[in-house]
């Protein structure tokens, strides 16, 4: 019984404490909370990111990157290029194919347009996308330097958030399909060559690897 009498006595003085400390300090505690509500909203409101997600497609010549995409029927952002084209692609299906540039600064005015998002130069060749052309689809097959371009394009990343997948390919498959497709042996051994350089920079670009 004394006991029970002493913890109901403790009790009932610290429950006094505590009330009289409230009242007595009311106003301090009240800041000190409000300082507590101010700091959390600045340290713990997390931005929702709105972007839109495109895939940016790349892998080295003839790892069948048009292949997959048209395997898994992908919308794919139909960009321009100065290349001719193969035998089994459509102008404006597969890309939209333009005449080659008569001399450099037609070249630079394009692909320094305000338009232009994304550009790059293989061989001879000129590819670029617009803003336009990358909100016709989800998926951009494009190289490392493109990558690099469209990664340092602050007006695009705003709008779009681009994940990066590498499609994976054994050299021995890249030369039968780019002998299938009717490239010569002097374009296979530059695509090889440009592809060694290039592809090297990936491995400073986070990325998705599919081996196929």
């Amino acid at each position: 019984m004394m006991k029970e009498t002493i913890i109901f006595i403790i009790m009932t003085f610290s429950i006094s404490y505590f009330i009289y400390y409230v009242l007595i300090h009311k106003k301090e505690i009240k800041e000190w909370i409000d300082s507590l509500n101010k700091r959390g909203e600045n340290t713990t409101t997390i931005k929702k990111d709105n972007r839109i997600e495109k895939i940016l497609l790349c892998g080295k010549s003839g790892s069948g990157k048009d292949y997959i995409s048209e395997l898994f029927n992908l919308v794919m952002i139909i960009t321009h290029t100065t290349r001719p084209k193969r035998n089994y692609e459509v102008d404006h299906v597969h890309k939209h194919f333009h005449k080659a540039f008569k001399n450099e600064k037609d070249a630079l005015d394009v692909i320094t347009d305000s338009s232009t998002i994304a550009w790059t130069k293989r061989g001879e060749y000129y590819y670029w996308a617009t803003m336009l052309d990358i909100e016709s689809g989800n998926v951009y097959i494009i190289d490392v330097p493109g990558i690099q371009s469209i990664m340092n394009n602050r007006f695009a990343n705003a709008r779009y958030k681009f994940k990066v997948v590498y499609l994976g390919c054994p050299i021995y498959k890249r030369i039968c399909n780019m002998l299938k497709r009717g490239e010569k042996i002097g374009s296979i051994i530059s695509r090889l060559y440009i592809d060694y350089r290039d592809f090297k920079k990936l491995e400073n670009i986070k990325h998705t690897t599919i081996k196929f």
